[in-house]
């Protein structure tokens, strides 16, 4: 059937589908499994996927409850919170009750249970929740056993669209005399490398506060917020950013009256695709929380404060922005959505462990699948195997298949 159609046109095609029918659709010939299967039609199909206008707005969501780490995948409509489906992580191994969630980037999640800074272990692993594999990466360099007791380290994770690549960035310290950790060491995982290396660049002095530091990749930079000395007594708070790309650190002003802020007390975001940075009035139990947002990449006067969330008491934790304008919260044990304009709060049915809620934009992809990001030395399946299961017979499952293909097809391509 690949005869019916020039390569380049069912490239085309083919690129614009579901990942759930991608899959299947491997199993229709041996030419079909190849091109899926390729580094480039991955590439082409996650971009399509990223730009789309009409696919669904989907939205990861994790959490611990009843014993249990949880996975879900649900729809940001408009006024609900629907569940398409639950999803389960293929290694149940950790040290701690659940994951540390980095971020989700083209539908990879890079997780890590590093326990406080301690990976001894192989403890960071990608994970594409659409195709159910995972990538562990190996031991880093520099680790407790090889720096000391007094150690701690946080990770960045995104994109590189330079080289077409996913990294992650560790920066790790060890304890000095005064007890301030600078300046760090610094390593990168690229996937395709599938090594950890040395970073050779210049590394400044800053300080990412330990345990909750968060990170966000924005604009193909990951950032964390950071602080440094500004005398024996004083630090100054800033964002810290390294361009995943041309692979240099560099930084980002915060507002005025944040720069002197204690530094565990914030974390970046991302609010409506913009770099943000949530302000609670204390990390554990908040009460009140400042979401700021930087309305123009790169500007410092481009800072808005754009939310104040104060519930009495009861705020746990700021989650994200919805598309509707509506906020994801955590209080007590549940997850609510908030309006801030009313201030009415929705219960959403969903609880768990406090600190254990993470949710981000999820785009189905297929990065992990196959060719230069296969994982573990894993086999692709045969194309007998990839149809092991299905009911329908060749003729009327390839007939099925040139017909959703037909409907999916781009104009220029018919």
């Amino acid at each position: 059937m690949s005869d019916c159609l020039p390569q380049k046109v069912l490239t085309e095609i083919l690129s614009r589908l579901p990942v759930p029918s991608l899959l299947r659709f491997r199993c229709v010939c041996k030419s079909w499994l190849s091109l899926i299967s390729t580094p480039d039609f991955i590439s082409k199909h996650s971009s399509l996927s990223t730009t789309k206008t009409t696919t669904p707005f989907l939205l990861l969501l994790r959490r611990y409850s009843h014993r249990r780490e949880r996975f879900s995948l649900h729809l940001d409509t408009q006024q609900t919170f629907p569940k398409l489906r639950d999803l389960k992580y293929p290694s149940p191994t950790r040290l701690k009750y659940y994951f540390r969630i980095l971020g989700s980037c083209n539908g990879l999640v890079c997780l890590t249970d590093d326990s406080f800074g301690n990976t001894n272990t192989n403890a960071i692993n990608l994970w594409n929740p659409s195709i159910q594999k995972s990538l562990t990466l190996p031991l880093p360099k520099s680790t407790r056993d090889s720096d000391g007791s007094f150690f701690m380290c946080a990770l960045g994770f995104g994109f590189d669209s330079m080289s077409n690549d996913y990294k992650v960035v560790r920066v790790s310290y060890s304890g000095g005399e005064d007890g301030f950790w600078v300046p760090p060491k610094v390593e990168i995982y690229a996937v395709r490398e599938k090594s950890w290396r040395d970073f050779e660049g210049f590394v400044p002095e800053f300080g990412i506060t330990e345990y909750f530091w968060s990170q966000v990749c924005v604009n193909g930079n990951v950032h964390w917020v950071g602080y440094k000395r500004v005398n024996p007594v004083t630090r100054g708070c800033f964002v810290v950013v390294f361009d995943l790309g041309g692979e240099v650190f560099g930084e980002m002003e915060l507002p005025g009256s944040l720069v002197h802020e204690f530094p565990s007390n914030m974390m970046v975001s991302v609010m409506d695709e913009c770099l943000s940075v949530l302000v609670y009035d204390k990390r554990a139990f908040s009460k009140q929380c400042t979401v700021w947002v930087m309305k123009e990449y790169g500007v410092a006067e481009s800072w808005s404060k754009q939310y104040e969330i104060d519930l009495d008491g009861r705020l746990v934790l700021v989650l994200g922005l919805r598309k509707n304008g509506e906020m994801l919260l955590v209080m007590g044990k549940e997850l609510v959505s908030y309006n801030p304009e009313s201030e009415g709060i929705k219960k959403l049915g969903v609880s768990g462990c406090k600190d254990s809620f993470w949710f981000g934009d999820y785009t189905e992809s297929l990065v992990l699948l196959g060719g230069a990001d296969s994982v573990n030395g894993e086999a692709e399946p045969s194309v007998s195997e990839e149809a092991d299961g299905l009911e329908d017979d060749a003729v009327g499952l390839r007939a099925y298949y040139m017909q959703t293909i037909m409907l999916n097809a781009p104009e220029a391509c018919l």
